[in-house]
């Protein structure tokens, strides 16, 4: 309809270009709009050239990208190149091909957005407010050609409620074939995977834990990262990916929101869970609500502290805050990974009925005093060759001061993002303090920092001399050797919401030093698996240090509790615990719906006779 009005009444206003352009793109609807003349055509390129006596127009990036996109991505679609010829309208045009139309529309808007990604990202460097509004109309008219596939994703899941109580009505108890017997299926979205990150290496493992314990578990993100490749670990490739500024180890991303979204629906979950509220986690949502399937969402990062640490900027983090309780306010059930968040969900609207603690755990497999190789230090000392190949590269172990590693030393070791919001600043400090006392004291400590961040550079510099090693990212086998020779562990963020990190740590036998605000301290408990420090004062952190790094067996008999505190957070448990509050919240949906048990159903019916 809308192709036939812009035939007729629209384009005949145009100029000759603009027609002969439209006379293409119509024939996708079957509209045969007569082109322009060979004269008319070139009279009118002229004019859009040279504006005779006027400043020539600049024409939007979405038309360059069309130009550019639109013949290889048709190439790879013979079918409909060939229903582009009048003739063969009798069979129907390329229109009246659903699915093959929605896949090339999808990927043709993939590549307009690919095309301009590079335009979009010169222009924010160049702070272009002309070109960044350009850009900006040119995604919005790229992306509303998917909006007659968008509406129908919704409009045909609209009934989907009552398929299921149908479903539930005609089954047979016990054969498998209504809603509350089917084997639950979810769909997990997530903005972090393949980055390195405590969240990332969590989902990781329950996807791990899906695959051991044979539940239909997708992880769906979108991201230029690699990652694992596995059966329900699902990577859409982004239209638009650039690094996130001042965190160069983080991106930005647009993901192929229409592939995504027709992903969902012929996956057809029973259930959707988004861990971060970013553009995949935005996916996420929209697919909940286009199939009406239940949402849940994981609290995983305190967005809001992280940016009042960063900017101090009370407006900020208003902006954030109300960002949070729209996205989270539209949950069935929020997760928190500890005790210590139920307060800053509460403060976000959330109801106390819609709010549960899942169980924390980690792969205890990956972890554990058995990793421990002494001769990691050695080798990372040797300024010799060494037959054998080190775990880490010596040019990697020198400190800030270019010193390499003792060989005899007590290893305090921080694992995590060199950032600002980790309260990494307080941790330079409390550790000149340490330094000076052990140099007193005569005691050999190094502070070994695992992980990379925008504060690195600054931190480097103020560790200068004091036997600091900044190792960068380190993961895998590597990693858990890194933890299980150390010899404590030191955490001092406030805004983690649990901490994978001290986690993996105590796991290792490590003793933990952590604030007395945030998540860690849900894990390390205060002498007896390491010690907690009440406050933010640089002083008290350093005489926390101390006092392990000067104590072995104090050390030893953290050690050994930690250890054994950690036997009970395996994350098998933590996925059976997922697992089951999936199953709870799908059979209140269902409920909501008035499918129940159908014993409930004879019950009600003898009571009501």
């Amino acid at each position: 309809v809308a192709a036939n009005y812009y035939a007729r009444k629209v384009a005949p206003k145009k100029s000759a270009t603009h027609r002969y352009i439209a006379s293409k793109l119509l024939r996708f609807a079957g509209v045969d709009l007569k082109e322009p003349s060979m004269p008319a055509l070139l009279l009118s390129e002229a004019r859009r050239r040279f504006r005779l006596g006027r400043a020539k127009k600049r024409s939007l990036p979405a038309v360059h990208a069309l130009r550019d996109s639109l013949a290889p991505v048709l190439a790879r679609y013979p079918d409909l190149r060939e229903r582009l010829d009048p003739s063969s309208w009798n069979d129907g045009s390329a229109i009246a091909q659903h699915e093959r139309m929605a896949d090339f529309v999808g990927e043709l808007v993939s590549a307009m957005n690919a095309f301009m990604a590079s335009g979009a990202a010169s222009a924010l460097r160049d702070k272009d407010t002309a070109r960044i509004l350009d850009h900006l109309i040119s995604y919005a008219l790229v992306n509303l050609a998917q909006l007659p596939y968008f509406f129908s994703l919704s409009h045909q899941n609209k009934e989907r409620p009552m398929i299921d109580r149908i479903e539930h009505h005609a089954a047979r108890p016990g054969f498998g074939g209504g809603p509350l017997e089917r084997p639950l299926r979810v769909l997990w979205y997530t903005d972090t995977l393949g980055d390195v990150n405590g969240v990332s290496r969590f989902i990781r493992n329950m996807a791990d834990q899906a695959l051991i314990q044979n539940c239909d578990v997708t992880i769906v993100t979108s991201t230029g990262f690699a990652v694992p490749d596995q059966p329900n670990i699902i990577n859409f490739k982004p239209d638009f990916a650039t690094k996130m500024p001042k965190y160069e180890q983080l991106e930005i991303v647009l993901p192929p929101l229409m592939r995504m979204l027709r992903h969902a629906d012929q996956h057809r979950p029973d259930l959707i869970h988004v861990s971060t509220p970013g553009p995949v986690g935005l996916v996420g949502l929209r697919a909940a609500r286009n199939l009406r399937v239940p949402l849940i969402g994981t609290y995983h990062t305190d967005f809001p502290a992280y940016v009042d640490h960063l900017f101090n900027d009370h407006a900020c983090t208003r902006m954030c805050e109300s960002a949070m309780k729209w996205f989270y306010g539209r949950c069935r059930l929020v997760l928190s990974r500890s005790p210590e968040f139920i307060e800053p969900i509460r403060r976000l609207g959330i109801p106390d009925d819609r709010i549960a603690t899942l169980r924390s755990g980690i792969d205890l497999n990956d972890f554990g005093e058995r990793f421990r190789d002494e001769s990691i230090w050695t080798n990372l000392s040797s300024e010799k060759s060494s037959t054998r190949k080190p775990l880490l590269s010596a040019s990697s172990s020198e400190g800030a001061d270019g010193r390499r590693l003792a060989h005899h030393s007590i290893k305090c070791l921080y694992v995590g993002r060199v950032s600002v919001e980790k309260n990494l600043p307080l941790l330079a400090r409390a550790w000149s303090g340490v330094h000076a006392a052990a140099q007193r004291q005569s005691i050999n400590a190094d502070l070994i920092v695992v992980g990379d961040g925008p504060y690195l550079k600054e931190m480097k510099a103020l560790l200068a001399g004091k036997r600091a090693h900044f190792l960068g990212f380190r993961h895998g086998r590597e990693l858990a050797t890194i933890y299980a020779s150390s010899d404590l562990f030191v955490f001092p963020s406030v805004t983690d919401t649990l901490g994978q990190s001290v986690m993996e740590a105590q796991a290792s036998g490590l003793p933990a030093v952590v604030s007395n605000q945030g998540g860690p301290k849900t894990i390390a408990a205060h002498d007896h698996t390491g010690l907690v420090v009440e406050t933010q004062r640089d002083h008290d952190w350093a005489t926390a240090l101390l006092s392990l790094i000067a104590n072995s067996d104090q050390r030893a008999r953290f050690s050994a509790a930690a250890v054994e505190g950690m036997k009970h957070r395996d994350i098998g448990a933590s996925f059976r615990h997922f697992r089951e509050l999936c199953e709870r919240e799908r059979a209140a949906h269902l409920a909501d719906q008035g499918i129940t048990p159908k014993t409930e159903q004879l019950d009600r019916a003898f009571a009501s006779v």
